[in-house]
């Protein structure tokens, strides 16, 4: 799912182009100092889930916040660098996995079904990884590869709404596993989206 080219994404970019970037670059702050500090919210989501479910999700929000304005913030400011890209992904890998360090936080603290939920979130996080490896090493040979449900800004949409509704509802069963359940199929359709893209491109 290509965010970019929805109407609310564009006037959300044109808002922070306009009004946030600006402070941002009179302060001297760079995008590799924005990006390391998404991947310091990133860490701290499973202390965050730990306290209350607050902080868990504050946490997720200015971590998803963070990369979502770190590489346009760099197109802006023309700081686009090989290595600012690499980097990025690297820490985009680490913190998908803090985010799901979290959610599983939930499910220890709820303390129903915790091996099984253990067992289905490592599943999410290798569907997680999955996801992204097939885009890289497609590009890598030349192939484009843009399919898929649930890319990572759609992931950490999903996880915010989700988290959202059980702050508002409570650590119910059914929230909590239809919830998970639900974000484990939509991964694995990505990976199977992404997979034949690439398998047809490449024939």
């Amino acid at each position: 799912m290509n965010w970019k080219t929805y109407s609310i994404t564009l006037r959300y970019y044109d808002f922070l182009e306009k009004n946030f970037f600006p402070i941002l670059k009179n302060k001297n702050i760079s995008p590799a100092q924005i990006s390391f500090a998404g991947f310091v919210f990133a860490l701290l989501v499973p202390l965050g889930f730990w306290l209350h479910i607050f902080w868990g999700l504050l946490l997720i929000l200015l971590s998803g916040f963070s990369d979502s304005i770190d590489g346009q913030y760099a197109r802006i400011t023309k700081r686009v660098s090989i290595q600012g890209a690499f980097w990025d992904s690297v820490l985009d890998r680490i913190s998908d996995a803090f985010y799901l360090m979290g959610i599983f936080i939930l499910f220890l603290k709820q303390g129903k079904w915790v091996f099984v939920a253990g067992n289905v979130i490592l599943f999410v996080l290798l569907l997680c990884f999955l996801i992204s490896y097939i885009k890289a090493k497609a590009e890598s040979l030349g192939i484009s590869c843009e399919s898929g449900i649930m890319d990572r800004a759609t992931r950490t949409v999903y996880l915010i709404i989700w988290l959202f509704l059980i702050l508002i509802f409570g650590m119910k069963d059914g929230l909590m596993w239809v919830g998970l359940t639900l974000f484990m199929l939509l991964c694995f359709i990505t990976v199977v989206q992404r997979l034949i893209e690439v398998n047809v491109k490449i024939k």
